[in-house]
């Protein structure tokens, strides 16, 4: 549900990034070419729209940082495509969610406990 939001929000607002997307052959939807080319089209942008993806991006990271099986996230794409974000608080908060899936889990997370 999370990645579809986030990949949503880019398509219905495609000035939220200074670059286009990356194509991918995987999509299924051909995606909007359409970027921020000028400090209108970056101030025509909702702040509704900003404040609901920095909870999305806050949300995965804090998720990725804390899981340990991050095989099954699903928006790794979208989260490269927000490093060319025109806000710069959502681009560094797709970084951080993307550093937290490189970063192996934490092993204490996968030991069990001690019984005493």
């Amino acid at each position: 549900a999370m990645d579809a939001s986030i990949s949503f929000l880019l398509e219905t607002y495609p000035h939220l990034l200074l670059i286009p997307p990356v194509p991918r052959d995987d999509d299924t939807k051909k995606k909007s070419s359409t970027f921020a080319t000028c400090l209108d089209h970056v101030t025509s942008v909702p702040s509704r729209v900003t404040n609901a993806l920095q909870v999305l991006l806050q949300f995965s990271s804090s998720l990725l940082r804390n899981c340990i099986n991050k095989n099954v996230y699903n928006s790794v794409s979208e989260l490269a495509d927000l490093l060319g974000a025109a806000n710069d608080d959502l681009a560094s908060l797709a970084l951080d969610a993307l550093a937290n899936l490189a970063i192996p889990p934490a092993l204490h997370k996968q030991q069990a406990p001690e019984m005493h």
